[in-house]
């Protein structure tokens, strides 16, 4: 098994590490020359362009939700809208600054465009969906690791290895035939991607994609790994505990389950046509 192990855990860390790295650098060189002090100014106006705005923010911004979350208080006292602040921490767990060119590589351009399209119209819907909602925050103190930018991204650098060395004792370990029999069609493929999405955490969201590399190697229907590269990262019970912990459960639950609900439909849409 090592024999086999070695070069598919090289093969998904070339597939992964490169741009990985490269967004640590970007991520690290834009907290050190623009701080948390340029963001809030987005926060404040609920209206279609300043969501759609805002998303697109979150989605490429290199802040960490686990750092993120502690800066609330903060950004609300400043004039944070709690609907965009909740939308826009949503969108810095589902895509990252690298996901782009990662799943590119992975699964080739169309793939990783209708996948950006799917994340952002489901955080679009869920983020208009949850304006009128209460919301309330509770604050908790910043810990030394989340302060400390380079620990922090070390820290996210350590996980992702993780996650490529799971990936690939996935891979080599699971028999192809048996993952096709359930995952290998539309439907079962679907539903193993919700229910493997649900248990399986690994940091942040880049860890996903040598996972889903592993699917894809032994058969995993189109729509499944969709569904699992959009729906199920947000519908993960570590990330819905994360933000449980620090905002209102309701309006929490009532944001995942409407993004998870339109991921999950466009992923089998795209699936049909796979």
């Amino acid at each position: 098994m090592i024999i086999e192990f070695i070069p598919v855990f090289a093969e998904y860390a070339w597939q992964v590490m490169p741009w990985f790295i490269a967004g640590l650098v970007l991520a690290i060189v834009f907290e050190k020359h623009f701080g948390k002090k340029v963001l809030p100014k987005y926060f404040c106006e609920y209206h279609p362009l300043s969501v759609s705005a805002l998303l697109l923010v979150g989605m490429i911004s290199p802040f960490s939700i686990l750092s993120g979350l502690p800066l609330a208080m903060q950004l609300l006292k400043r004039g944070a809208h709690p609907a965009l602040l909740l939308s826009f921490f949503a969108a810095e767990r589902v895509y990252d600054l690298q996901s782009f060119p990662i799943i590119e590589g992975i699964f080739g351009w169309k793939f990783a465009i209708i996948n950006v399209l799917i994340v952002f119209v489901a955080l679009f819907v869920a983020s208009w969906l949850v304006k009128d909602s209460i919301i309330a925050y509770q604050s908790r103190p910043e810990t030394a690791l989340e302060h400390d930018g380079w620990k922090k991204h070390a820290k996210m650098l350590f996980v992702v290895m993780v996650g490529i060395a799971i990936a690939a004792l996935f891979r080599v370990t699971v028999p192809e035939a048996v993952f096709t029999q359930y995952a290998g069609d539309f439907l079962g493929s679907v539903i193993t991607a919700l229910l493997l999405g649900f248990f399986l955490y690994l940091g942040t969201i880049a860890g996903n994609y040598p996972i889903a590399s592993a699917f894809s190697d032994l058969g995993m229907h189109g729509a499944g790994l969709m569904t699992f590269l959009s729906a199920s990262s947000l519908l993960n019970i570590v990330i819905i505990a994360l933000f449980l912990s620090s905002i209102s459960p309701r309006a929490v639950l009532k944001y995942f389950i409407i993004y998870g609900t339109i991921a999950t439909a466009l992923s089998m849409l795209f699936g049909v046509f796979v």
